[in-house]
């Protein structure tokens, strides 16, 4: 049972229990619930911040639930589920766009970005300009055609230091996309540990420009629609600015799809790469792309299964193999 001690204030759905809807600070109707959940924000937001605590029950997210500095959003674990009723081209969860966001905490939730309805949010979570925030223990279904995360930056604000951990997407074009924009708005510092990124129609992960010192422990991209790319970093059409991005860890699935269908298991430049894994064994499309001009690879125990212990090291686009090293 969560403890609801750590709440400022408490949200009841429509229908939880009786018991819970006593204690409740506010209780949802099952129609535009997202209101009642930002107006739990806002309040603690407005005294400092501290905690909200989302009983155990079924929330319709009609518009955007709206993250404010110093407010920490949990449940216990996928006990309050989240599905989207508003218009197709909608966020589920988005911050603003023009204010740094500080300090935020998404714990526990699971996201139904489609209805029974079939309506289309398109994204799950949009991020502008976080700093020092925490996502973890997140599903997110259902995003077809659309992102389960964005994440931005805006002027002068770099995206960093966040934290995201255990997140499970099912169904989407790209699992997690982001871009910086300038020198002095990076995406950078950033974690992720444990993200299992299943059902992905397009990327698994797309990092474009200006994007730097992000780090991955435990990558799961299962691929299962045609013009896939794995895992794309620091590539754009004149992408600059990029380096010192890690993964530790990753598990790429592509059974089934041809070589036109799946275009590159790897999309990157300046990245290092550590422990990969990949099915089909003989990949059908590109194993390896990168834009020539300032690209520094290190792949360290890359396992193929039908090549035992495979470790392969490059500089550029000179490539070296010593199978069994």
């Amino acid at each position: 049972m969560a403890n609801t001690t750590l709440a400022d204030y408490t949200v009841a759905a429509d229908d939880s229990s009786a018991a819970n809807k006593a204690k409740a600070d506010a209780t949802c109707t099952g129609t535009d619930d997202h209101v009642d959940i930002n107006t739990a924000i806002d309040t603690v937001s407005a005294a400092g911040g501290g905690y909200v605590y989302c009983f155990p029950g079924g929330y319709d997210i009609a518009g955007a639930i709206i993250p404010k500095d110093n407010v920490y959003l949990w449940c216990a674990p996928h006990a309050a589920h989240l599905t989207w009723s508003g218009a197709a081209g909608g966020y589920m969860i988005s911050s603003s766009a023009a204010a740094l966001l500080a300090r935020f905490g998404l714990d526990g939730f699971y996201l139904n970005v489609n209805d029974a309805a079939g309506a289309d949010a398109d994204m799950g979570i949009r991020l502008y300009a976080a700093q020092n925030c925490l996502f973890r223990n997140l599903t997110i279904d259902n995003c077809d055609g659309g992102d389960a995360f964005t994440f931005r930056t805006f002027t002068n604000q770099h995206f960093f230091g966040n934290d995201f951990e255990n997140i499970v997407v099912n169904g989407a074009l790209r699992g997690m996309y982001s871009q910086g924009v300038s020198a002095t708005e990076y995406v950078q510092g950033n974690y992720f540990r444990n993200i299992r990124l299943v059902d992905i129609g397009g990327h698994g992960v797309d990092f474009q420009h200006y994007t730097r010192l992000n780090r991955f422990y435990g990558l799961e991209i299962d691929l299962t629609a045609e013009n896939a790319v794995a895992f794309k970093m620091g590539i754009l059409a004149g992408a600059v600015y990029n380096y010192a991005n890690q993964v530790h860890g990753m598990f790429v699935d592509a059974t089934g799809l041809t070589a036109a269908e799946c275009l590159k298991l790897l999309y990157t430049k300046q990245t290092f790469i550590a422990d990969l894994y990949h099915l089909p064994t003989d990949w059908p499309g590109t194993f390896l792309t990168d834009t020539g001009s300032n690209s520094y690879f290190v792949f360290d125990s890359l396992y193929e299964l039908s090549q035992n212990n495979m470790r392969m090291r490059g500089k550029g686009v000179s490539w070296q193999f010593a199978a069994g090293v």
